[in-house]
């Protein structure tokens, strides 16, 4: 079935969002994408934080600027102890560093105190979760009787992610309620490529000396460079009458990206006051806002500033080092000192590439630059100057082009194909791992999970359930089980992500929610939102 709407998910280091689109807006000449938008006290932006909060029972919280806040505002309060809240950032590039570890059953998130931690795939999923139910809360709003199921979902990914890794975000947005034939994973350069293909756009050079993208001539080979937060993603791109035919199999990903600059910032400022990771131990509520603070500054901070050689004042907290001032003043010079590593080593690659005898980088002129870091004119300059000789372009809001570019992806690419397509490009690396995921369950622990389910929810609801959706979710207690079966480790409480479908049939037969229905069968079994949590000992009992 055709999707009535196409959702895409770009899951970024520092910030994440959604877009969406319509199949009538879609077949319609305005072709107008729908974005979020998250507002702040300072700003509205099209994407939010990727932050997540979880309490003590390691249950969802918040996410994005809600969870930046709650946990800013609560740490070291008398109210609300977040001693054992767990609260995650930038985890997109524990992924990424990690990616071996990824089919472990123990492999683990650490919180920004590195005190607290949780199943990766735990965190991840919320994530997911989270976004999608906030894109349907909005469409549902919008059109009440729309069929959810009518969505398919676009999960962008960056080059150098392997087979594994986009095997464990597949598997996160299933146990998000997301099922695999309603989702497809997309590379984020092919997206940003996919984006500017599709727009037709050649490139021209206005009044001011600035090239800019109208129409793209077939035949014509590019790089898309897509600056992302946590790396760079390097591909080669041809455009042809297929557009399944444009890439050219060659791509290179870099573990360095905006983010960097961030890095560079708190290295600087280690150097220059030795009670700084001190601070950023003690008070972790005030280190959020200085990184704010100069998150803020680092997005203001453009060649012009740069050219006049004026301090850039970062606002400080009351608790930083620095008590004799409210703001850190620094250099023009020593501020564009912290995109050095990044830049240089954009630079040094992007050379290598060009230079290289490969054949897929003959007759390049044209680079075509995307992603949140291409936003900064800073990094656009320095391209420029370094390669004169080639058409350096960067489209209208370049942060955007990934997230846009997916959704139109979901409309024009035939979706099994995708899948196909991006197998045969990587490496078919731990294929037999991922194999391995499923052989643990037994018949035997499916039929007592099908009992146990019967028991809490109702005979006639589990026969009402799709078998894909069961599937699912009988598929997640044998996981747990095959997990208490092999480890040692004692645990609390075992916690299993219900599907909407269970939910909303529950609701529909019973005139009540399954969180309020559960009050009255044991104390062991108790439901919030949509996390079933049964107690180990009574876990035990059941399936042991």
């Amino acid at each position: 079935m055709k999707p009535f709407y196409v959702a895409a998910i770009d899951f970024g280091t520092t910030f994440t969002g959604y877009a969406s689109m319509s199949r009538n807006v879609f077949l319609s000449e305005t072709k107008t994408i729908e974005g979020k938008e998250w507002h702040t006290d300072r700003w509205i932006r099209h994407k939010t934080p990727t932050s997540i909060l979880f309490d003590e029972s390691q249950l969802f919280h918040s996410f994005g600027y809600e969870a930046e806040m709650f946990y800013s505002d609560n740490i070291g309060s008398n109210t609300i102890n977040l001693d054992n809240w767990h609260f995650f950032q930038n985890v997109k590039s524990d992924i990424s560093e990690k990616q071996d570890h990824l089919l472990d059953d123990q492999f683990m998130l650490y919180d920004i105190r590195k005190k607290n931690r949780m199943e990766g795939i735990i965190v991840i999923s919320e994530i997911i979760r989270y976004l999608k139910e906030d894109f349907l809360k909005i469409l549902n709003q919008r059109l009440p009787d729309f069929d959810n199921h009518l969505v398919h979902w676009i999960l962008t990914v960056p080059v150098i992610w392997d087979s594994t890794t986009r095997g464990f975000i597949r598997k996160a947005a299933i146990m998000a309620g997301i099922p695999s034939h309603k989702q497809t994973i997309i590379l984020e350069p092919d997206a940003a490529a996919f984006y500017c293909d599709t727009k037709e756009v050649v490139i021209s050079q206005g009044t001011d000396g600035c090239m800019s993208l109208q129409q793209m001539p077939l035949g014509v080979k590019y790089l898309v460079v897509d600056l992302g937060g946590g790396t760079i993603d390097i591909t080669v791109h041809k455009k042809e009458q297929k557009r399944n035919d444009s890439y050219q199999k060659k791509a290179l990903g870099l573990k360095w990206g905006g983010k960097k600059v961030n890095d560079c910032f708190e290295e600087y400022c280690s150097s220059e006051f030795k009670r700084f990771t001190a601070f950023k131990r003690k008070h972790p509520d005030d280190y959020l806002h200085l990184m704010e603070n100069f998150e803020q500054e680092k997005m203001q901070f453009n060649v012009d500033k740069m050219n006049k050689r004026g301090n850039v004042k970062v606002g400080l907290p009351a608790s930083f080092p620095k008590v004799d001032t409210t703001k850190l003043s620094i250099t023009s010079d020593i501020f564009r000192s912290f995109y050095d590593t990044p830049i240089n080593g954009l630079i040094e690659k992007l050379n290598q590439l060009l230079q290289s005898d490969v054949n897929e980088m003959q007759d390049i002129k044209l680079i075509l630059v995307v992603g949140g870091f291409a936003e900064s004119s800073i990094v656009i300059n320095e391209l420029k100057k370094n390669f004169r000789n080639f058409d350096i372009v960067v489209p209208e809001k370049p942060g955007l082009a990934v997230m846009h570019g997916a959704v139109l992806f979901g409309f024009l690419r035939d979706l099994e194909d995708n899948n196909v397509n991006l197998t045969e490009r990587t490496p078919r690396r731990n294929t037999e791992r991922q194999a391995n995921s499923s052989r643990h369950r037994s018949r035997s622990d499916g039929k007592k999970v099908k009992h146990f389910l019967s028991d809490i929810v109702g005979r006639e609801i589990i026969k009402a359930m799709r078998k894909e959706q069961l599937t699912q979710l009988v598929g997640q207690f044998q996981d747990k089980i095959s997990k208490f079966k092999n480890e040692h480790v004692e645990r609390d409480k075992v916690i299993v992500t219900l599907p909407i479908e269970l939910r909303d049939l529950y609701k529909n037969k019973n005139n009540k929610t399954l969180e309020d229905g559960l009050t009255t069968f044991t104390d062991d079994v108790s439901c919030r939102r949509d996390k079933l949590i049964i107690t180990s000992s009574f876990f035990r009992k059941s399936f042991l």
